[in-house]
């Protein structure tokens, strides 16, 4: 569900601490106007407003407001834009992809294959069951 007025007007609010955050009431407005047509829910706002200030630290205008957002989400308005800020690029982003460690197995024992034991135990169930069978035949 889309963010209400209330919740634009916090995130906004919160953002005046971003280093160069437009103190004129008109550029606040246009920055909530941006903000209303890029975020499609509640959890989106959250999610850009605490990046904004946890991971950017300041304002750099709506274009690069509008690529941070891309770099997680399509934007409600279909419009989606790049973004030049450092650990926000779409180099970065593949950097992410490319660098995360590969998945890390166990080597199977080179002298058995994997899953013997299993096949094991079953044989040795099976030989006593027989052996069972056979000696109360032999009663």
């Amino acid at each position: 569900m889309k963010p209400s007025q209330q919740e634009l007007e916090s995130a906004v609010a919160q953002m005046t601490i971003l280093r160069f955050f437009p103190a004129e009431p008109v550029a606040r407005a246009m920055v909530m106007q941006v903000l209303s047509r890029i975020v499609g829910t509640s959890q989106q706002l959250n999610w850009l407003v605490d990046t904004l200030i946890n991971r950017v630290g300041e304002w750099h205008g709506p274009a690069e407001l509008r690529g941070i957002f891309c770099t997680r989400f399509k934007p409600a308005d279909g419009i989606e834009a790049n973004c030049s800020i450092s650990g926000f690029t779409a180099a970065d982003s593949e950097m992410a992809h490319v660098s995360a460690p590969a998945p890390r197995y166990l080597p199977a024992p080179d002298d058995e294959p994997i899953g013997t034991e299993l096949f094991t135990g079953i044989e040795a169930l099976v030989k006593s069951r027989k052996l069972k069978a056979e000696v109360e035949r032999a009663r």
